[in-house]
């Protein structure tokens, strides 16, 4: 893959970095792989419906969170502020009000994410050689409140790590990878994976799917249109 002018100084400068794409590459089926099951149609028109289902915030966990709390906290290194913050985001208050603080928490890695881990490494040593440490702190205070916040709010004690997507933004930005390039070198890891995939169904499935849905709300009387 093509390495811009930074991004190629920092990679070369230690081995210790690992291949970004490496990182980001596919750990089982995910749910962007149900597009494949879904569209019997070549596989250029698969990896398309792809790119396009991994679009969007919640894979864009550093950037949606940092880009928000810089314009809703004064002074992100004062961490009675940011918890407040966060605060808000857990109760429907902030963000886009989904209750869900991006980058933390995944349906497969539970304990802990070992992409998150390695990228959380290489985020301290951009952030060293960058000036960015009240980002990267910002970054892991996120990481290090988050459960404990989740688990005052619900009364649950349940898992929570961070995954992948809370540093890579963090590393993308460091190694002066413009923002919109983020979602393409996510989805250029996941290309092997996705091709994977979709040749397993074209030899083994070769069934149309089509999903189920059961409506699990109360019935509710018909309102005509102009009633409403």
């Amino acid at each position: 893959m093509f390495i811009f002018p930074l991004a190629k100084k920092e990679l070369n400068s230690s081995t210790n970095y690992v291949p970004l794409t490496i990182i980001g590459d596919k750990y089982t089926v995910g749910f962007n792989d149900n597009t494949k099951l879904m569209i019997k149609n070549n596989i250029e028109k698969c990896l398309k419906e792809d790119c396009e289902d991994v679009v969007g915030n919640v894979l864009a966990g550093k950037t949606a969170n940092e880009t928000t709390i810089k314009k809703e906290v004064k002074d992100i290194t004062d961490y009675n502020e940011v918890e407040d913050y966060l605060v808000r985001v857990l109760k429907k208050e902030a963000n886009n009000k989904s209750g869900l603080v991006y980058g933390m928490g995944h349906a497969i890695y539970t304990l802990s994410d070992p992409r998150a881990k390695i990228l959380k490494e290489m985020a301290r040593k951009l952030a060293q050689s960058n000036d960015k440490m009240d980002d990267f702190l910002l970054c892991d205070f996120i990481e290090t409140k988050t459960p404990e916040l989740q688990r005052q709010m619900t009364g649950v004690e349940k898992p929570m790590c961070a995954n992948v997507d809370l540093y890579s933004g963090f590393v993308y930005e460091a190694l002066g990878i413009p923002p919109e390039i983020a979602t393409p070198l996510f989805a250029t890891a996941r290309l092997s994976g996705w091709c994977a995939h979709r040749l397993e169904e074209l030899t083994i499935g070769k069934k149309l799917m089509r999903p189920a849905y059961d409506c699990v709300e109360e019935h509710r009387e018909y309102i005509e249109i102009g009633k409403r």
